[in-house]
């Protein structure tokens, strides 16, 4: 950029005056823009909320934060990640920000007139740029950089080369979910703008994801994103949080819009994780939350064992704890565990420490998988893991509509209380779940569904890699339970070898063993 000086008294400015005449003129807008901007910005509850975020992390300044800003549609996030970038971009001069969405119809569409629209709002002059790249050049020229996903992806590449070397202090990731993982992985080794910001910082903004989601798992999985000393923080941000910036009657039409689908609405409306997986849910006709969730913790029976159901997968391995209570005449599920992109030994070894903790002096019955027999290579196959360990997996073969026809037979069904308890109630459900046990809940709700344009009464779900498992996990239990006496009047049975067709399913044939045989073998 050329600037003139004008030559005063004959005397030619020497570059250091140069120098410091230009860092004046930089810091002078700078303090304008700065105070343009406090004056006119009155931060909503999100923003405050946000703010004290920041403030409070432990997380030292040179040092680059991620920070997920998660909530409903029309809850402000965008503009509560803007309030702190248009901030900093106003007291510091040459302050690059990039501004990324899926593809360049929807910058052109959405980031371009969000930051334009904001910067109008609150009294901030810029202008609008388009090559080399979309941008919006504030006075003191802190630049707004506006990029696609696909524009800087490569198709086979394992990371964008496409950014180039521009450096930045601030990233803006609108409808994060909809972003690659590459570009995602790419972005850190791009924090390295000097222009003097408190710090530098990676916003993702999105309405929650499915929890299979590459978001869901490095904010949620093995981090707690509350904590101030996490590089990876997460906010939700409620509709409420932006009232004063939506018109009356919004709230009131997103409650009405989303009320019968509970997916939407934990998602959209509520902005909270939850399944997001397209197709017809499996379950949705038979499974009630408020029949089939129990309204507080349920407490273990010993009388009867506890049954531990198995799916195995590197993406999604779930253990679903339960047992089949025989007193009250229910299938009652304690708790589920789950991992992703872990080994089965230390996974094993996790719930079976955590069950004979929870649950002391109880006989165990494992529930399992069939393909567990199968060898993966050269390695033992999971059945033998669990016997070095020793357990004794079950299982039954069966295909998958079997499985889907004897669960939702358990939904449906009432049963009488009777035996050791009060007949106080009336009828209970034939099948109970604890409240923690919030991936089943979901599954049961929406997660799990067949694909879309499956003929009725056919069964082909979709294989979305976490809700899929964990629906295979209490199906494997469920099959076996029900094998060993669908009047829920005999105790689960072992299995024995042979097997025996019945209605053209294979399956693998039981004996009844009394319940004093059962034995929880150490490892």
């Amino acid at each position: 950029m050329l600037e003139e000086f004008k030559i005063q008294n004959f005397h030619v400015p020497t570059p250091l005056e140069v120098v410091f005449h230009t860092l004046a003129n930089e810091m002078a807008n700078s303090a304008a823009l700065a105070d343009v901007f406090k004056r006119n910005f009155n931060p909503n509850y999100n923003q405050r909320k946000l703010k004290a975020l920041l403030e409070t992390s432990t997380v030292p300044k040179n040092q680059h934060l991620h920070v997920l800003l998660y909530g409903g549609v029309g809850s402000g996030k965008t503009w509560a990640a803007l309030s702190h970038i248009l901030d900093q971009m106003c007291s510091h001069a040459n302050v690059n920000t990039l501004a990324i969405r899926r593809t360049a119809g929807d910058v052109a569409l959405s980031v371009m007139p969000e930051v334009t629209g904001f910067l109008s709002r609150f009294g901030i002059l810029h202008k609008k740029r388009e090559k080399p790249v979309p941008q919006v050049v504030l006075p003191n020229e802190s630049t707004f950089f506006m990029r696609s996903d696909k524009s800087l992806v490569q198709t086979g590449k394992a990371k964008s080369d496409a950014l180039g070397s521009t450096k930045y202090s601030f990233v803006l990731l609108e409808e994060a979910d909809s972003i690659s993982e590459i570009l995602a992985e790419t972005i850190p080794g791009r924090m390295r703008d000097t222009a003097g910001v408190d710090r530098k910082i990676i916003f993702y903004i999105c309405n929650p994801p499915g929890r299979n989601s590459w978001i869901y798992r490095k904010w949620f999985l093995d981090n707690d994103p509350h904590d101030p000393g996490s590089h990876y923080r997460a906010l939700h941000m409620p509709i409420e949080g932006n009232a004063e910036h939506l018109d009356p009657g919004y709230v009131e039409s997103v409650d009405r819009d989303y009320s019968n689908s509970p997916s939407s609405y934990a998602r959209l409306r509520s902005g909270e994780f939850g399944p997001d997986t397209p197709g017809d849910p499996i379950y949705q006709a038979q499974f009630n939350r408020s029949v089939h969730v129990s309204k507080t913790s349920l407490e273990w029976n010993p009388r009867y064992p506890i049954i531990r159901m198995w799916d195995f997968g590197w993406n999604g391995m779930p253990c679903i704890i339960a047992q089949n209570d025989l007193d009250r005449r229910q299938v009652r599920v304690l708790g589920v565990k789950f991992a992703q992109k872990t080994l089965f030994e230390p996974f094993l070894k996790e719930v079976v420490d955590y069950t004979w903790e929870k649950y002391p002096g109880a006989n165990y019955l494992d529930y399992t998988d069939a393909a567990g027999r199968q060898k993966t290579g050269n390695g033992p196959s999971y059945h033998d893991i669990m016997r070095q360990k020793g357990l004794e997996p079950q299982y039954l073969i069966h295909t998958i509509g079997y499985g889907v026809e004897v669960v939702n037979s358990l939904l449906s069904e009432m049963s009488s209380r009777s035996g050791r308890e009060i007949r106080d109630s009336g009828p209970k459900p034939s099948l109970l779940i604890d409240p923690e046990c919030h991936l089943l809940i979901e599954m049961f709700e929406t997660g799990y569904c067949n694909k879309p344009g499956t003929p009725r009464g056919v069964v082909d779900p979709v294989k979305d890699g976490f809700y899929d498992h964990i629906a295979d996990a209490i199906r494997y239990g469920i099959v076996l339970i029900r094998r060993s006496g669908t009047n829920s009047s005999q105790t689960p049975g072992l299995l024995s070898g042979g097997s025996v067709s019945i209605d053209g399913v294979r399956r693998v044939q039981q004996q009844q063993i009394p319940r004093g045989r059962f034995s929880r073998r150490r490892r």
